[in-house]
């Protein structure tokens, strides 16, 4: 983890080239089949359905009044306020975008795991001091997950998910982890990879489900929560969600100003190609254009 102690308050970059980015994406339809919205629709219970356009605004309107009233936070503050349906934000701690931004993300999980056998791995990656998360840097910190599961599942050819913090009241930290669609592996890899990820203090730090409702479990794969879930959880019932303190809403909301909607999505086996994500192997490569001058033969000079 690139992490330093902050001895200064940490300013806030205007991420100009990652929010230009995002905000293509932001304006994309999504398909009627794989759009999450229609999946997990409002009619649903709370608990059930995907967030609504209604929601996030409400959301946005709390946690901007939230912003304006710490300290460190009045620059976001600003930025949230000018954000609207014409001309969005694109930031990562606007609730409004994010939703879109899971819209489209979602989609596309949603469309290779219809072709595809896949696993839901999620991976506890760092423990980090809740004044150290502004610090640590996604761009630094991607490659080496990625070199770590290379390493113990050389035979998984898609891995696709969302990487995000999860606030620790007890140790006043946040766990990093990544929630990611896996396509299926062996046994021994599956060892391997927990053993890869054993560094951290934590109960379990590799946790694989079998995909039983993909519409449901990749909805969760990549989110952007300002709550926490303090007491232990009592069966399969989780504790009750609460805001977050704001010392630590200040320290999430630093740590993704610094960094672009597409800084929080993990893939190995996939590139961006406008606006899909497309499997690399399944490009097709162009044949090599043969030298028209036989090998060993120099050019003659004149």
């Amino acid at each position: 983890m690139n992490l330093t102690p902050a001895s200064a308050p940490v300013r806030i970059p205007q991420n100009i080239p990652a929010r230009e980015s995002a905000r293509g994406l932001l304006a994309l339809r999504v398909a009627p089949n794989f759009d999450i919205a229609r999946l997990r629709p409002a009619a649903l219970p709370r608990d059930q359905r995907f967030e609504t356009a209604a929601d996030a605004r409400a959301r946005r309107d709390k946690e901007l009044e939230r912003f304006e009233g710490i300290g460190g936070l009045t620059q976001v503050a600003d930025r949230l306020f000018w954000c609207d349906d014409e001309f969005p934000c694109a930031e990562v701690y606007c609730a409004v975008c994010g939703r879109r931004f899971r819209r489209w993300f979602i989609s596309q999980a949603l469309e290779h795991q219809g072709r595809l056998d896949l696993e839901f791995i999620t991976i506890a990656i760092e423990l980090v001091p809740t004044q150290m998360l502004p610090k640590c840097d996604l761009i630094v910190v991607k490659p080496r997950i990625a070199q770590r599961f290379r390493r113990a599942a050389p035979s998984a050819k898609f891995v696709l998910g969302g990487i995000e913090a999860e606030y620790l009241q007890d140790d006043d930290a946040f766990l990093v982890h990544a929630h990611l669609l896996v396509s299926r592996l062996p046994i021994d890899e599956m060892k391997a990879l927990r053993s890869a990820f054993v560094h951290i203090d934590v109960e379990r730090t590799v946790k694989a489900q079998a995909l039983r409702n993909p519409a449901t479990q990749i909805s969760y794969a990549l989110k952007f929560t300002t709550y926490h879930r303090p007491g232990p959880q009592n069966g399969s019932r989780r504790p009750r969600a609460f805001p977050l303190p704001d010392r630590a809403l200040e320290a999430l909301t630093l740590w993704r100003a610094r960094h672009g909607f597409l800084d929080f999505v993990f893939m190995m086996g996939l590139r961006r190609r406008g606006g899909d994500l497309v499997r690399i192997d399944k490009r097709k490569r162009r044949p090599s254009r043969p030298s028209s001058r036989p090998r060993g033969l120099r050019r003659l000079r004149h």
